[in-house]
């Protein structure tokens, strides 16, 4: 928890509990201290890679960018897992 409460401390953090909670996701299905000090780390160099690491998953593990009805597909399976795992 007190690696994962650095990210915050500095004035050029933002969106400081939704990258929290992405450090958290990033982290699984095995959250350890290791893989929270990555992530944590990852983070605190530019919070847009965990974020899309977390919610964004399957498109970023895509090497060409679908369109249309296929990225919006992708897009809503995200946002639903996403949400899932919000609530667990």
């Amino acid at each position: 928890m007190a690696i994962l409460l650095t990210y915050g401390e500095e004035a050029h953090e933002s969106e400081v509990d939704r990258v929290r909670l992405a450090i958290v996701k990033a982290s699984e299905p095995e959250v350890t201290v290791e893989s929270i000090a990555s992530n944590t780390r990852v983070a605190k160099a530019d919070f847009r890679d965990i974020l899309c690491w977390a919610e964004y998953s399957r498109l970023a593990k895509k090497f060409l960018m679908p369109e249309g009805k296929e990225k919006q597909k992708i897009r809503e399976a995200e946002r639903r897992e996403y949400e899932e795992w919000l609530e667990k």
